[in-house]
């Protein structure tokens, strides 16, 4: 009988001990089977609590074994090893007691050598939680589980009252994150997506056709694969880091020399990091090698005065801080939408829209004279990247401010990001930028047409009332202007402030 039960324990088939409820019905533990009359109830309910104890543990190596052998996660085959590592110490246990029971140790073994059930029981009793949360968490995980899931699974378990549990999900957390970081590295230090676990990785290549390797969007941010314990703004410095690296090894081969000499840096910032790991320490660690990069590589690539120039082309533009191009485009548009008029002109073309800016540039470059050769052609280049343009995309309940001028017609002011510009500079930035001054010229357009009516208001059948509030709507607007122009955007670009 001893013997059976600890060859049942150490996971092996008995005669004695039967799979309960019996076939055809899915087991759900082993019983010691019934024809043993001679037992007392006492015992055979010790031997039965053994004996489910063994279930667990066998059906637990199983499913590790599985798991191990066919998840395509390389954070969970980490974890469910972790896990077997952890199920050597009960092996460990009963071998113990295997050989304490074998050199008669007193603590074991009794008189007349009887071995009490009760000691075996208090020997594993310290395993039965820890097989119990095994068993259950490993059943969890599915074919379909992401590593992602799993670790945040560890991270609500984490808070459990029980400290022996809460070390080994500790030690879980710590095998899943150091598999996880390998896969982060190789992104981070050399700009490849990982080969092994590819699928559960938060960062895929696009698969739109029409998206180029070049584009900004040719790698896209999985969140639903990111571990919710670490900030989000993390993993969009991670997307940076790996997709600048990424496009300088296919734009710029002559720089992959000052890749190879910093990488020796950034490996020292991710071997510093300790698991589990610290969302502050591993954001450290991610900013430290983000400002690396961008200090060494990337500011050859792009200097920084190139970039300061851009964006005050963006605000005197987008930002109607200079307002020569926002004036000229007004007037530009009204004489466009005159001709229009008289000729009855019918639906407005795309060329004709882009055609309104290259007029008022015409008109603004006949004013203002660059200062050298080189500011000329980064003005000219600044200008053909610079697009008016109709929205073609439905329209939203969300106000756009985009109908304003051209009476109807949605429109938008886009700037075609190229490399090395698109380090700094992004689709969804241009967006915004064109979203304020959609609503910048709304507000102008709204001043001038209301300051229009009043020189000699020749307009008998409106009483006094309707200019009182006139008046007033005009003092709000003129108010609302001024604001927007002097004390939020100008103020905050002179304090530094504008993000």
């Amino acid at each position: 009988m001893l013997h059976e039960l600890l060859l049942v324990l150490s996971a092996h088939e008995s005669s004695i001990f039967k799979p309960w409820p019996p076939p055809p019905s899915s087991p759900e533990t082993i019983v010691l089977d019934s024809t043993f009359n001679n037992i007392h109830p006492s015992e055979r309910a010790a031997l039965n609590n053994l004996a489910y104890l063994s279930f667990l543990h066998k059906t637990l190596l199983n499913s590790i074994s599985k798991l191990i052998h066919s998840h395509s996660s390389i954070v969970i085959r980490a974890i469910v090893s972790s896990v077997r590592d952890k199920l050597h110490g009960f092996q460990a246990t009963v071998e113990d007691i295997e050989r304490m029971i074998l050199t008669r140790d007193d603590s074991v073994v009794g008189a007349f050598d009887i071995v009490p059930l009760a000691r075996l029981t208090t020997l594993l009793g310290e395993w039965d939680r820890i097989i119990e949360y095994l068993h259950k968490f490993v059943s969890a995980i599915k074919p379909e589980s992401t590593g992602a899931q799993v670790l945040d699974q560890l991270q609500r378990d984490l808070h459990t009252g029980y400290p022996d549990v809460a070390s080994i999900v500790t030690k879980l957390i710590a095998a899943g994150e150091e598999a996880w970081l390998r896969q982060v590295s190789s992104w981070v230090l050399y700009g490849r997506i990982p080969q092994l676990g590819y699928s559960d990785f938060f960062i895929h290549p696009s698969t739109d056709p029409n998206v180029s390797p070049l584009d900004e969007n040719a790698f896209i941010l999985d969140l639903s694969l990111w571990p919710t314990h670490l900030p989000h703004e993390t993993a969009s410095s991670i997307l940076f880091i790996g997709r600048a690296l990424a496009r300088i090894q296919m734009q710029s081969p002559i720089h992959q020399t000052s890749t190879q000499q910093i990488l020796k840096s950034h490996l020292s910032h991710l071997n510093s990091l300790q698991f589990p790991l610290s969302p502050s320490d591993l954001t450290k660690s991610i900013t430290a090698i983000r400002l690396s990069l961008s200090s060494s590589i990337l500011s050859n690539l792009l200097p920084l005065d190139t970039i300061i120039r851009l964006v005050k082309r963006f605000r005197q533009d987008f930002l109607l801080g200079h307002g020569s191009l926002m004036i000229t485009l007004l007037s530009t548009v009204d004489e466009y939408l005159l001709r229009r008029t008289d000729h009855d002109g019918g639906t407005i073309k795309e060329s004709e829209v882009n055609s309104l800016l290259t007029r008022a540039w015409s008109i603004i470059s006949r004013l203002e004279i660059p200062d050298d050769e080189q500011e000329d052609e980064e003005r000219q280049n600044y200008e053909h990247s610079l697009k008016l343009s109709l929205v073609k995309t439905k329209k939203t309940d969300q106000v756009e401010f985009d109908e304003f001028l051209l009476r109807g017609e949605r429109i938008q002011l886009k700037y075609d990001i190229t490399w090395p510009l698109d380090l700094f500079l992004s689709k969804g930035d241009v967006a915004v930028y064109n979203r304020i001054f959609n609503f910048l010229l709304a507000v102008k357009r709204c001043q001038g047409r209301l300051t229009s009516l009043w020189p000699g208001r020749n307009f008998p059948d409106v009483g006094r009332r309707t200019w009182t509030t006139m008046t007033y709507v005009l003092f709000f607007i003129d108010s609302l202007w001024n604001y927007f122009q002097v004390c939020n955007i100008v103020l905050k670009l002179i304090l530094g402030n504008c993000n």
